[in-house]
């Protein structure tokens, strides 16, 4: 009986400290990348590249906040 009681309390231990560290990075934000010359009229993407109108180099959003 008490391995059981021992091995409820392990597992729901377990359960929660998964829950906890599930949720750290729920606030992370993540980098968009946008044409400097606003081709797009504010279009966003997750990856770096190109801009498919001007075929210029797409800059972080921070960056572009940075420059105004």
């Amino acid at each position: 009986m008490k391995k059981v009681r021992l091995l409820a309390i392990g597992g729901l231990l377990f359960l929660g400290g998964l829950t906890f560290t599930s949720c750290t990075n729920a606030g992370a934000s993540t980098v968009q990348y946008a044409c400097p010359m606003d081709c797009e009229d504010g279009k966003v993407y997750d990856e770096a590249g190109t801009c498919p109108v001007c075929k210029m180099d797409l800059v972080d959003v921070t960056t572009i906040e940075s420059m105004e």
